[in-house]
């Protein structure tokens, strides 16, 4: 019940759309708490390795939640008339052991609906060695990949590269996605109360977890599955948030492997509604 108290107070510094989606997350969350009512409080549960379907329990869609996010990191107008984005941003290695990241250059570029590349550029290759570059995305049904994938290959890569675009839009740009199914509910993290989107398509890909008082964006978490190393689970912390083009987006990304350090993320330049020639979706 604090907890539902604290919202109704950040109510009364809030708009009109995101009072109503707090209102129906609070009573929600006040439900949860009922006598003779399971609690959906949660601790967030592990992504599913691809590949693997899980079953999920009875769940609430996201649209309350979702509301909620959009009108804190800058409104749904706002968003409704967001076609598409460019973020330039440079990673840096955290890590002290190895296996580590590299260092790198990073572009993404989404066009909405169905369109999306990321692309990285090493840039602490030591002196006389070429920098590595990768690229992976899609243009409709067409797998963007660079290196370029074997044909027998595509119906393996296509999916990871979906589920790249839903972490990333789901750390960036919380919105419904064609094909994903978002649902939301309360759970505890770290020994606080967190509002909490799970995105499925069909399994689980990510959780992303949000302030329950102010619906701004804390963390992502997934779970990424690879033949050299196994099970990895990821977890993202989202900071330093700056408004470009009207939404805020986080800065300073974070990402911890395994309970470990491995790297940040600093975001330089996000362009809003950005220009893309007909080459940049070519594979």
């Amino acid at each position: 019940m604090r907890t539902v108290f604290a919202i109704l107070l950040c109510v009364l510094a809030m708009s009109r759309d995101q009072v109503s989606a707090l209102r129906q997350i609070a009573a929600w969350t006040a439900q949860s708490a009922t006598p003779g009512l399971p609690s959906t409080t949660q601790t967030p549960p592990r992504p599913s390795p691809s590949g693997s379907v899980q079953k999920a329990a009875p769940s609430t869609p996201a649209t309350a939640a979702l509301r909620c996010i959009q009108n804190a990191l800058g409104g749904t107008k706002e968003f409704a008339a967001l076609s598409s984005v460019r973020l330039i941003g440079n990673t840096k290695p955290r890590a002290t052991t190895r296996p580590r990241p590299y260092a790198t250059r990073i572009e993404i570029g989404m066009v909405f609906p169905d369109r999306f590349k990321l692309q990285t550029v090493q840039t602490d290759a030591p002196p006389g060695l070429q920098s590595l570059s990768a690229s992976v995305g899609f243009n409709g049904r067409v797998l963007l990949a660079n290196p370029r994938v074997p044909d027998v290959a595509v119906p393996k890569v296509m999916p990871k590269a979906r589920q790249e675009f839903v972490r990333q839009m789901l750390m960036r740009l919380p919105r419904e996605l064609a094909g994903v199914r978002l649902s939301q509910r309360v759970v505890r993290d770290a020994g606080q109360e967190r509002l909490a989107i799970d995105a499925f398509s069909p399994a689980l890909v990510a959780t992303l977890l949000a302030d329950v008082q102010t619906c701004m964006p804390i963390a992502l978490q997934y779970t990424k599955v690879s033949m050299a190393e196994g099970s990895d689970t990821y977890r993202v912390d989202l900071s330093e948030y700056r408004r470009f083009g009207g939404i805020r987006f986080p800065t300073l990304l974070r990402t911890v492997k395994n309970g470990e350090a491995w790297e940040d993320e600093y975001d330089v330049n996000v362009e809003v509604n950005a220009s893309f020639d007909d080459r940049y979706f070519r594979q």
